[in-house]
């Protein structure tokens, strides 16, 4: 009847406004890709991370088309296990290398995007940027190991490198 269907029309509506204000106001990246990992619909954040004006520049790129290989394959080879096998990738660290050469740091989400039938379609993913505190934990754990002044290595990596190597050979 005429009331479900606007019933229904104002539901979906208000779930696709729900998405858009997700996508246009998260600080992480956020992203769906068809099975052949072509961006589908992304947040505007990632198109800007991509140096990109439009979200509508990125989709059907691939991460081919964003980062070197490095960082391209093994993020493609993870999405077609997960849409091989519907494991989801939880939190893992990626290196992002950058045609430029810059690097980035990324914790990543993806899981299965499934269509209403429960047929796998794709992926779903987001992304946080870590960079800052990689580079952070990289600079402690040199303050560790090495002295400020003379950058010359202190007690502590001594210490051990001596637990790594000798302890073990005299046992």
């Amino acid at each position: 009847d005429a009331a479900e269907r606007r019933r229904t029309v104002n539901h979906l509506a208000q779930e696709r406004h729900r998405l858009q204000m997700l996508l246009e106001h998260s600080p992480d990246c956020i992203y769906f890709k068809d099975l052949q990992s072509r961006f589908l619909v992304l947040s505007p954040s990632m198109a800007r991370m991509f140096g990109f004006k439009k979200v509508e520049e990125v989709l059907g790129k691939t991460d081919f088309d964003i980062f070197t290989k490095e960082h391209a394959q093994p993020a493609y080879d993870d999405e077609q296990t997960i849409i091989r096998t519907g494991i989801p990738l939880i939190n893992k660290e990626e290196k992002e290398t950058w045609p430029d050469g810059h690097v980035t740091w990324a914790s990543s989400t993806k899981v299965p995007f499934h269509d209403p039938s429960g047929e796998i379609i794709g992926i779903f993913g987001i992304s946080r940027d870590i960079t800052a505190s990689r580079v952070a934990a990289a600079e402690i754990e040199h303050l560790a190991f090495y002295d400020p002044l003379t950058g010359l290595p202190n007690r502590r990596l001594l210490i051990n490198s001596l637990k790594l190597f000798i302890v073990p050979a005299l046992a």
